[in-house]
């Protein structure tokens, strides 16, 4: 479980959330605990019967009999509920690696409610209910969700939104995470559209024209010179050079190279690549401005094209029921985030509202503290930038 999770978190270009990692082992642990005192008590029970009824008939026995014999099913049904357990936890794992690094990436692109998919196997084994909440209507796309709409817990057959953990025991669904501007083919592949496309808004008959969303087609995108214009009010300058049309800038000596000659437009996929390149972001209305995460943004902010990033400051929430606050850093999470509440967590903490609860936690020890409540608070904290959580403390009950 702990690779899958690992590998999965890694697969997504983030680091993985230990404290996520130790609920989902913690609950894949009780479940193999909870099957193996069951089998005490059910070989218990059948060997003291077995011997009863013997003793009761004048049947001579013997060991050999009674584990041969009464105990076969027993071993047997232990053996296909473990291989369950040991399934359902190793997609929950997996998934939940997946799906809180989406979490995180999307809160920290200001992307509150990203859309998600579950990619299918598409073979003779792939079940009714697998078609039916994952695919569309044609069986070839896959069907779009919000992130707030898919549970956490366990899937019930016959509800209508699917499950981080699966739809059953053996599901081999996995989720993923659809950008902005991305949709499908007509085989179901994931392919670029246009700026501002939104495939779930499109599924739900809802989806708006690019003109309402303020976006030029995809087909007429930007020349060579207006890239070259965009790039000079960032202080690049053209410099020939090779085969290739360059552009320098003086203060880093970073170079682009545009293909020479080219008469034709640079559709939206290309401008993006080139303005990247040097280090800037086209907003959703064509504005253009430095990216703070990119290397020339020092520069950037040197020449006067951008603004310092502010020293950070201390970022909490008011709660009445407080009775001090911590660091995001020595809380551990005592259970799986909901989602849902999660969602609507950072949206309300980024918002500057007030109204949210303290944490109950736990004293560790080692200055680590376990929430027994609101998990959801402590991831929420974490995605929206908060430095401190407001918190209870419990004490650990006596032994």
């Amino acid at each position: 479980m702990t690779g899958l999770f690992n590998a999965a978190s890694e697969e997504e270009g983030v680091s993985p959330n230990e404290d996520v990692l130790k609920v989902l082992l913690r609950i894949a642990g009780g479940y193999v605990d909870a099957r193996r005192e069951q089998v005490k008590a059910q070989v218990t029970q059948r060997v003291q019967s077995f011997l009863h009824d013997a003793q009761n008939k004048g049947v001579k026995t013997d060991v050999r009999t009674v584990l041969g014999g009464q105990l076969a099913d027993v071993w047997g049904g232990m053996n296909r509920d473990v291989k369950r357990i040991v399934e359902t936890e190793t997609t929950v794992a997996r998934n939940h690696g997946i799906f809180d690094s989406i979490d995180r990436i999307s809160t920290a692109s200001g992307i509150e409610d990203p859309t998600l998919i579950f990619v299918v196997v598409r073979d003779q084994s792939l079940c009714d209910e697998c078609k039916k909440i994952h695919l569309m209507p044609d069986g070839v796309r896959p069907r779009c969700w919000r992130q707030s709409e898919i549970k956490a817990g366990y899937h019930v057959k016959g509800e209508d939104a699917p499950s981080v953990c699966g739809l059953h025991p053996h599901c081999r669904c996995v989720v993923s995470v659809l950008m902005p501007g991305y949709g499908f083919d007509q085989n179901g592949r994931v392919t670029y559209v246009a700026p501002g496309h939104d495939e779930l808004q499109k599924q739900r008959g809802t989806e708006k024209s690019e003109a309402e969303l303020g976006f030029e087609p995809l087909e007429k995108g930007l020349k060579q010179p207006q890239i070259k214009s965009i790039l000079k009010q960032f202080g690049w300058q053209e410099k020939a050079g090779g085969g290739h049309d360059m552009m320098e800038h003086l203060d880093s000596g970073a170079k682009i190279a545009f293909q020479r000659g080219y008469s034709g437009d640079y559709d939206w996929p290309w401008v993006d690549k080139h303005l990247g390149e040097a280090g800037l972001l086209r907003d959703r209305r064509g504005g253009v401005a430095p990216d703070p995460g990119h290397p020339l943004f020092g520069h950037y902010v040197r020449l006067g094209y951008a603004k310092a990033p502010e020293a950070p400051v201390v970022r909490s929430w008011k709660a009445p029921d407080a009775e001090t606050s911590l660091p995001v850093e020595q809380l551990e999470l005592g259970g799986v985030p909901d989602g849902r509440a999660h969602a609507a967590a950072v949206q309300h903490l980024k918002a500057g509202k007030s109204g949210l609860p303290a944490v109950p936690v736990m004293d560790l020890g080692g200055g680590r503290y376990g929430s027994l409540e609101h998990h959801h608070l402590v991831q929420a904290a974490r995605d929206a930038g908060m430095t401190h959580v407001p918190v209870k403390l419990v004490k650990r009950e006596a032994p």
